[in-house]
């Protein structure tokens, strides 16, 4: 009878955690919702003051749940390919969880979520603290079941204990002299002070935007066409890339206005079908990012309609799938970003629930990869074209494989160009 009450309850439990849905999940940059998240310790301002604006990241979410979920978020560091470390002494285990978050409660009246979560880390109490520095993910998951995991995400963490300077220039790749053919060549020169070895400064990492999923790598273990590095042995590294695409200014969907999107019906962009822009520059767009409205009667979800007109040449050279990514899924794809052909409109479509704000996005040729169970991304291009005068932001990081505790990656150096 003992274990028929036990499994019971077991099953009522995992039954009850169906309910909850985490929606919306940003991270970024305390200094700003647009930022991508990156903390920078140790770095100054213009004047020579302490730089403190970039020291935090903000975790914040949505919780639709009949109740007050039982939850928690916990920190691991990674090493430069976003492993987890497996390290006792760079895994801080007692300061890596945080089992008290700050929440509100969702308006009257709101229907897309019950429970608004807004955090900041490291906390102002020490509960979570980053001890070293290098990439970082932290995990959403119920505290009664810690297997069970809602939701994760990534940041990353710079101790900036190097000088970095870099450079940026439009090139041409190949012989035609055309706009869709020209690239970023990005030069970084890294200085290395006499408390670093530099033997250990072999790899640096280059993130467009917030596309922190897909950073392109110059190392010096990896011989690629367009990538070397230099300096060695050196106090001052190159590091040099010329095969980065612009591409295009990103598409933007604004949905702050109550009036022209209204709450409780689809939303159909009053921009119409978007079209394939291999041949035209977008609008100045926001690097990536979004603002959302956090609180209020008018922070409610809404399902938007994305329709895509493709003309039939390009249809024939897509080698894959149409899916659109955007700021609302963290510029990485899920199966469930798909686009479907809708043959009465001709056009592909996909329907998403977006919290109310202004988001950056595009679409991308891919394919579901059943083996990784994730989408891949092959093309940025085709359906939205490249274009010289599109503005970046590029946010370098240096990597530094320290040799304590067995060797771990930190990250030392930083710098930020736009271009």
């Amino acid at each position: 009878m003992l274990k028929y009450y036990l499994l019971l309850f077991f099953a009522n439990f995992l039954f009850a955690q169906d309910h909850i849905e985490i929606k919306g999940l940003r991270v970024y940059s305390y200094e700003s919702e647009i930022y991508p998240p990156i903390i920078v310790r140790y770095d100054t301002l213009w004047n020579g003051e302490p730089n403190t604006a970039n020291d935090y990241i903000v975790i914040e979410f949505d919780v639709k749940s009949t109740t007050l979920p039982d939850i928690g978020i916990r920190f691991y560091h990674c090493d430069r390919n976003w492993r987890k470390t497996e390290n006792i002494f760079v895994q801080d285990f007692f300061h890596s969880k945080s089992l008290s978050l700050n929440y509100t409660t969702a308006e009257k009246g709101i229907k897309g979520y019950n429970f608004h979560f807004k955090n900041i880390f490291p906390d102002p109490n020490g509960v979570v603290r980053f001890p070293y520095s290098g990439n970082y993910v932290f995990e959403i998951y119920n505290v009664k079941a810690d297997t069970i995991v809602y939701a994760s995400g990534r940041f990353i963490l710079v101790d900036k204990l190097t000088d970095v300077n870099a450079s940026l220039r439009k090139v041409l790749l190949g012989d035609k002299a055309d706009l869709r053919n020209y690239v970023n060549e990005i030069d970084v020169e890294v200085e290395i002070p006499d408390s670093l070895s530099w033997y250990y400064v072999t790899t640096v990492d280059i993130y467009e935007n917030w596309k922190i999923f897909y950073p392109y790598r110059i190392d010096f273990a990896e011989r690629k066409k367009y990538s070397y590095v230099s300096g060695f042995p050196s106090s001052s590294r190159i590091f040099k890339i010329w095969n980065i695409y612009p591409l295009n200014e990103y598409r933007q969907i604004d949905l702050r206005s109550e009036k022209i999107y209204p709450n409780g019906y689809p939303v159909t962009p009053i921009g119409g079908v978007d079209k394939v822009r291999k041949f035209w520059q977008g609008e100045p767009d926001m690097d990536g990012g979004c603002r959302i409205v956090e609180e209020g009667m008018y922070s409610e979800y809404l399902e938007v309609n994305f329709q895509l007109e493709v003309d039939r040449e390009t249809e024939q050279k897509i080698k894959g799938d149409i899916f659109i990514v955007g700021a609302f899924n963290n510029w990485k794809p899920k199966p469930e970003d798909i686009l479907k052909y809708d043959p009465v409109r001709n056009c592909y479509y996909v329907k998403k629930w977006l919290k109310r704000g202004i988001y950056d996005y595009q679409y991308v040729v891919g394919y579901y990869d059943y083996g990784k169970d994730e989408v891949i991304v092959i093309d940025w291009l085709e359906l939205e074209g490249n274009d010289w005068r599109t503005s970046n932001s590029y946010y370098i990081v240096v990597y530094y494989k320290d040799p304590q505790f067995g060797g771990f990656d930190r990250i030392i150096g930083f710098t930020k160009i736009k271009g």
